[in-house]
């Protein structure tokens, strides 16, 4: 009788748990949401077209929004980096992290912008240089670089401007957990040179 009262307590424990995760990458959707929206809504402004989306804001969560795509809350991106790496092995999280260290050394102004299948990063300028999407096993990172601008000596890239994709850039490539980041992280570094206008 005491182990059935345990074994209820448990899954019980476990499905409140699972709720909650649920509940917080559900919340982390909806402000990825709510921020597109807000960008909608300035550029419709812009155009002049007199249109409002219909979703509202309060003003301190406006100016917030405004400035997602360069600067995106430590609290916000942690909550949308999260969604992307649930249900993932930690061997690919790792991997993310260890290119991070190393991206994050290239210069001052690179940003983290999570989208929802996609994990984009920006130069100091804005433009994006590359994209993260995540597998169980395995990273595909696009870079915004044209194959034929960049030296790939391992043969690593693919040219992918005809096929649909998740990430932002016409070039991508797989990097496998566990595997050295080295090449990586200079394919990545020719992508955050072009876009910055650097070494051309």
């Amino acid at each position: 009788m005491s182990d059935n009262i345990e074994e209820i307590i448990r899954l019980r424990e476990n499905a409140i748990q699972s709720l909650q995760e649920e509940y917080r990458q559900l919340n982390a959707e909806l402000q990825m949401i709510q921020g597109r929206l807000t960008e909608i809504n300035t550029q419709l402004n812009r155009l002049g077209t007199g249109k409002q989306v219909s979703q509202q804001v309060d003003e301190k969560d406006a100016v917030t929004k405004r400035r997602i795509r360069k600067n995106i809350p430590p609290e916000q991106q942690e909550a949308a980096l999260k969604v992307h790496f649930t249900q993932k092995s930690k061997g690919v999280l790792n991997t993310y992290q260890r290119l991070m260290e190393k991206i994050s050394a290239f210069g001052e102004g690179i940003t983290v912008s999570p989208a929802k299948k996609s994990i984009n990063l920006r130069a100091g300028n804005g433009k994006t240089f590359c994209s993260f999407v995540v597998w169980k096993a395995k990273l595909t990172i696009y870079i915004d670089i044209p194959q034929k601008a960049i030296a790939d000596p391992f043969r690593m890239t693919e040219d992918c401007s005809e096929i649909g994709h998740w990430g932002t850039g016409d070039t991508r490539f797989d990097l496998q957990i566990g595997r050295d980041i080295t090449n990586a992280v200079e394919l990545i570094r020719q992508a955050w040179q072009y876009q910055s206008r650097e070494g051309k």
